[in-house]
C-alpha cells in the first residue's frame, strides 16, 4: 500500500509539473500579443522552443499513461525539431559537427537570398545578409539563430512564404495543445495573468555577415563555431532577461526553463572546448577556460542538478526521490541537489547565465 500510495502521489506531482509549465507557455503566448507586433516576431523565436519542449515532453509522458488521447499531431516532427534547438550540442539527432555545419549553411542560404535582391551584381556586396535583435543592449536573436531555434531547414529563407505558414500552423497546434492542457490540468480556461509591457524594447540592426563576425571571437575561428557561440549567447540571454522578466507568477517554471537552458549551455561550451578548441593552438580561448572552471558552472554541471534537469525536461520523478509538500517544487530540489534550495539555486543558475552571456559578448 506505501508503495503504491508513493507512486501516485509522485504521479499527481508529474501531472503537476505539466500543469504548471502548460499556464506559463500559455500565459506567455497571450502576454506577447498585447506587444508591438515588431517585438512580437522576435520574442516568439526566443520562446517557441520552450513552448514546443513543453508540447513534446508533456505528449510523450501522457501517451503511455492515457493511450486514448488524441495525441497524434500534424506538425509532431517540426515540434520535435523546435525542441531539439533547446539542446543545442546535446541533441542525440545531431552530432556537433553537423550542427556547425548547418549554421554554415544558413549563413550560405542567408547571403545569397539576400543578394539576388538586389538588381545590380556590383551592388550586391553591399547588401545586408544578417539581422541582430538586442534587448537591453543584450543579444537575443539573429536572422541565422531563429531558424534554429524554430526547427526549420537551413535554406527556408528560400520561400519564405512557404515557411511563414509552417510555422503558424505549427506554432497554431502547438497553442491548441498547450491550451488543451491547461484546461485539462488545471480545470479551467487559459487566461493571461503577465504584463510584458515593460520589457525593454527590441532594437534590431542589419549586417553584412561576413563583417559582423569578421570582428566577432577570434579571427581563427571557422564561421559555423562563430555561428554556434552566437547562438549560446543568445540562450543565455533569453533564459537570462525575457525568460527572467515572466516569473513573476510562474516562478517554477521559470526557474525550470532557465535551469534546462543554463545545463545545455555548459554542455556546449564543454564540448566545444574540449572537441573544437585546444590551448596548443592559436585560438584566443581563455575566456571560455576560464569561465569554464567556476564553482557554479562545475554545480550546473553536476550529476545531482543533471537528474533535476531530468525531471525538470522529461517529467518522470525517480520512485525513491523523496517529496516534501511544504517546500517550492515539492522539495525536488533538496531531493535532488542536497544543500540547495529554489532560491539559492535560482541564483546560481542566473549567476551561470550572466556569465555566459558577458563572456561571449566581451570575447
Amino acid at each position: 500500500m506505501g508503495s503504491s500510495s508513493r507512486s501516485a502521489r509522485h504521479q499527481a506531482i508529474e501531472l503537476s509539473l505539466i500543469a504548471e509549465d502548460a499556464d506559463w507557455a500559455t500565459d506567455i503566448a497571450l502576454a506577447i500579443k498585447a506587444l508591438p507586433r515588431d517585438q512580437v516576431g522576435v520574442l516568439a523565436f526566443c520562446l517557441v522552443p520552450d513552448w514546443c519542449r513543453i508540447v513534446h515532453e508533456s505528449l510523450t509522458y501522457l501517451h503511455p499513461r492515457a493511450p486514448t488521447l488524441p495525441l497524434q499531431l500534424d506538425y509532431v516532427h517540426h515540434i520535435a525539431a523546435c525542441r531539439h534547438s533547446v539542446k543545442l550540442f546535446d541533441d542525440s539527432g545531431r552530432s556537433a559537427a553537423d550542427l556547425v555545419d548547418w549554421f554554415e549553411r544558413v549563413a550560405t542560404s542567408h547571403r545569397s537570398a539576400f543578394q539576388d535582391l538586389v538588381r545590380w551584381r556590383w551592388v550586391r556586396i553591399f547588401a545586408s545578409d544578417l539581422g541582430v535583435a538586442r534587448m537591453d543592449g543584450h543579444l537575443i536573436m539573429t536572422t541565422h539563430v531563429a531558424p534554429y531555434r524554430a526547427g526549420l531547414q537551413p535554406d527556408a529563407i528560400r520561400d519564405s512564404a512557404a515557411t511563414g505558414q509552417a510555422m503558424f500552423d505549427m506554432a497554431h497546434e502547438a497553442g491548441a495543445v498547450l491550451g488543451d492542457l491547461v484546461r485539462a490540468l488545471c480545470s479551467r480556461t487559459p487566461v493571461r495573468q503577465l504584463d510584458l509591457s515593460r520589457l525593454p524594447a527590441i532594437v534590431n540592426v542589419d549586417y553584412k555577415g561576413h563583417q559582423y563576425f569578421g570582428k566577432r571571437f577570434d579571427p581563427t575561428i571557422r564561421l559555423g563555431l562563430k555561428e554556434v557561440l552566437t547562438a549560446i549567447e543568445a540562450s543565455a540571454n533569453i533564459a537570462g532577461t525575457v525568460l527572467a522578466a515572466t516569473s513573476s507568477d510562474h516562478e517554477a517554471a521559470v526557474f525550470r526553463a532557465r535551469l534546462i537552458t543554463a545545463a545545455h549551455v555548459i554542455s556546449t561550451l564543454r564540448q566545444l572546448r574540449d572537441n573544437f578548441f585546444s590551448t596548443g593552438n592559436a585560438l584566443r580561448i581563455e575566456p571560455m577556460h576560464d569561465l569554464l572552471s567556476g564553482e557554479h558552472v562545475d554545480l550546473i554541471a553536476s550529476p545531482e542538478v543533471r537528474r533535476l534537469r531530468n525531471v525538470s525536461m522529461h517529467y518522470g520523478i525517480d520512485p525513491g526521490t523523496i517529496i516534501d509538500t511544504s517546500r517550492p517544487m515539492w522539495g525536488l530540489i533538496e531531493s535532488l541537489v542536497p544543500g540547495q534550495d529554489l532560491a539559492s539555486l535560482s541564483q546560481t543558475v542566473s549567476h551561470v547565465l550572466r556569465q555566459v552571456a558577458d563572456c561571449l559578448s566581451s570575447w
